[in-house]
């Protein structure tokens, strides 16, 4: 704050013009400061004039919300990317893997030019960026998502009209790499159930539990494509039994927490479930009350963990429970992680002859170009009759 244009008043954080009496905020939440000098918190706004209503705006906490720090083109790269990740946190609502992926490659790639204008950053430097980027990422997909961050955010600086062109704009790049992913069969699915089933009366109770709960996880998954983290964010509250839908809107992170948030706005939906799975819900519930002595309210997470009923059980638990049923499987499996029944329950919906559209739709996806080119794989079965179709006209 500069002392020869703002003099300090009795609150701590609000300052005020010294020649226009105008107010100046400090605003501290969730580690984010940024200072507000206008009503609405955006740059251009009516200025602050009343010190009851600068009082107000700096114990609302949330107003940081609606703020994006005021940035323009003569501050530093650093005050720049705490604005970006800002808007990307409470505007945009990102989730807290992404924003930390972000923070991390502008650690590694960008902070050396932390203290620089952005009207100093130029094409060299950006050049400069990618060559580094390109010698410390082995992969090309590391590659491809650590210059897109870069890319992403100048070409934010230039939606937000901090600057007039991206140094970013007219350099290429990197190749990004098709991901096959692995997927099962319906008939190896249907092997691993029965596999995981044998433990359903397992006189341990939390065996059974676990057992009761990655099978309910994976038919989940399965019917719904959905992602690991919204289907252990799923409560019973989001559950309809009578219509048979269910609420997805929101995703349990490493420790438990329920967060009301998905991965994207477009992920929030209420997906219509097969009477199948909502009948094994409610076997899985009555299951639960009468073996482990377990009061389940609306707010209770589908897949709690025994020792926190109020939290979702942990994803490494999860995992290690998967995969110890995949070793004891009978059926030969391709190794595959849990998140790709998402990926498997993609190409069932296209063996079953659904247009990409309807797909679309079902994973929830703003653009049908990522389902096509993330979750378009084309199953074995497919890709034979395709072959036997062909042949018949020769």
């Amino acid at each position: 704050m500069n002392k020869r244009i703002y003099e300090k008043t009795k609150y701590p954080g609000i300052w005020r013009h010294i020649k226009n009496k105008n107010y100046i905020v400090d605003i501290c939440c969730k580690n984010i400061r940024t200072s507000i000098s206008t009503l609405d918190g955006t740059r251009g706004g009516a200025k602050i004039y009343d010190i009851k209503v600068a009082k107000r705006i700096q114990d609302d906490p949330n107003i940081i919300k609606k703020v994006t720090l005021s940035v323009s083109n003569k501050d530093t790269v650093d005050m720049a990317f705490s604005a970006y990740i800002n808007d990307l946190k409470y505007n945009q609502n990102l989730v807290e893997n992404t924003i930390r992926q972000k923070e991390s490659i502008y650690k590694t790639y960008l902070s050396q030019y932390k203290k620089r204008k952005l009207t100093n950053i130029n094409k060299d430097d950006i050049m400069a960026i990618k060559i580094e980027i390109d010698k410390r990422c082995s992969k090309n997909s590391a590659k491809y998502t650590a210059f897109k961050t870069v890319k992403s955010f100048f070409n934010w600086l230039v939606n937000q009209k901090i600057i007039s062109e991206s140094p970013a704009k007219e350099i290429r790049q990197f190749k990004k790499t098709k991901i096959i992913h692995t997927i099962w069969t319906p008939k190896q699915v249907n092997a691993f159930r029965e596999t995981v089933k044998k433990d359903f009366d397992s006189e341990d109770v939390r065996q059974a539990y676990k057992a009761r709960m990655i099978h309910l996880i994976i038919n989940l998954d399965y019917a719904l494509s959905g992602r690991i983290g919204e289907t252990r964010g799923l409560q019973y509250k989001k559950i309809n039994f009578e219509t048979g839908k269910i609420i997805i809107s929101a995703i349990a992170d490493k420790s438990g927490n329920i967060i009301e948030r998905t991965k994207t706005d477009d992920s929030t939906d209420t997906l219509i479930v097969p009477e199948q799975i909502i009948n094994e819900i409610k076997e899985y519930k009555q299951w639960i009350e009468k073996n482990m002595d377990i009061d389940i309210t609306d707010d209770t997470p589908l897949f709690f963990s025994p020792d926190h009923h109020t939290k979702a059980y942990s994803p490494s638990v999860i995992r290690d429970t998967y995969k110890k049923y995949c070793n004891q499987c009978e059926e030969e499996l391709p190794d595959m992680p849990i998140y790709n029944f998402r990926h498997s329950g993609v190409a069932l919906m296209q063996e079953l002859g659904y247009e990409m559209y309807v797909i679309q739709a079902r994973v929830r996806h703003k653009n049908i170009e990522t389902t096509i080119d993330t979750y378009g794989s084309i199953s074995e079965k497919t890709k034979r009759k395709l072959v036997e179709d062909i042949s018949r006209f020769f």
